[in-house]
Parts: C-alpha cells; structure tokens; sequence
C-alpha cells in the first residue's frame, strides 16, 4: 500500500471518528439526533474537512506545461 493511500484511509477513519464523536455527544438520552443543535453541524463540517484534507494530502502534483520554444 503506497502512502499515499495510507494517508487517504486514516484520514477517511479520522473523519469517522470524528462523525461518530460528533454523534454521540449531541444524541438525546433517548438516541434520537437533534439537527438543531450547532454543535452537531460543526462536528460534521470539521469531519468533512477532513476527509477532504486527507483525499488531497500526498496527491501528485500535476506539472505545469512549459512551452518550449521551436526553431
């Protein structure tokens, strides 16, 4: 597995934690979810994030075309 996979699974298994966190910390004693509550929407913005971050982190960057001159 190169690294760059890696790195794309334990930031896709941090996003999840921290879903899973987010989830836990803002469910009612009875289980159910309440969508009102900021917390929650912070939560799975962070956890968006991160998985983003962790998508593009040791990606290759494409190179710039350099032009080259003929004649």
């Amino acid at each position: 597995m190169s690294t760059d996979a890696l790195t794309t699974w334990l930031g896709l298994a941090q996003a999840i934690g921290i879903a899973a966190v987010t989830f836990y910390t803002t469910a009612s004693g009875d289980g159910t979810l309440s969508l009102t509550s900021p917390m929650f929407w912070i939560g799975m913005v962070v956890a968006i994030l991160v998985a983003v971050k962790a998508y593009f982190t040791n990606k290759a960057a494409i190179p710039a075309v350099v032009p080259t001159k003929v004649g």
